[in-house]
């Protein structure tokens, strides 16, 4: 985040980003699989950007 943050200032645009993460396991007809969600925001007053990205997988 903090390179997201730099990024940001070295454009010259006040922004406010934050993360975060989930992870949890489900089960899928017997098979127990592992998942993470990641979401990050962005905003700085005239524009507001989500982004959510998701891995998932057995074990």
């Amino acid at each position: 985040m903090q390179k997201l943050r730099k990024r940001f200032a070295e454009a010259g645009l006040r922004v406010a980003a934050t993360v975060a993460n989930v992870a949890f396991s489900y089960t899928d007809g017997g098979k127990t699989m592992n998942a993470l969600i990641i979401g990050t925001t962005s905003d700085n007053g005239s524009f507001w950007v989500v982004t959510v990205f998701r891995s998932s997988g057995g074990s």
